[in-house]
């Protein structure tokens, strides 16, 4: 039986192949767990990611509140996600 250190070596592994696979594996830490956390939140039930749903989100606890902001900004500029809705602060992935 696989030690859970290996499991996680290949999991990582995985995921590795899967960014690059997708083109994500030039993007930051921070841009990839951005556009990671829109996706996941836009996925739940199908609803827009607040930016303070993004800011609590598991993957962007991490980094702080102006870094996250910075990213969401360049990442709307390059075409990534797009602002959604008549309120500000909703994002969805661009495709």
């Amino acid at each position: 039986m696989p030690s859970k250190l290996k499991i996680l070596a290949d999991m990582k592994l995985l995921v590795a192949r899967m960014e690059e696979d997708l083109g994500l594996s030039d993007y930051s830490n921070l841009n990839r767990a951005l556009i990671t956390a829109v996706v996941d939140l836009h996925a739940q039930g199908d609803c827009n990611a607040s930016t303070a749903a993004l800011l609590e989100h598991q993957l962007l606890k991490e980094f702080s509140r102006p870094s996250v902001f910075r990213a969401l900004r360049m990442m709307e500029k390059s075409g990534e996600i797009k602002k959604v809705g008549t309120v500000r602060g909703y994002y969805a992935p661009a495709n």
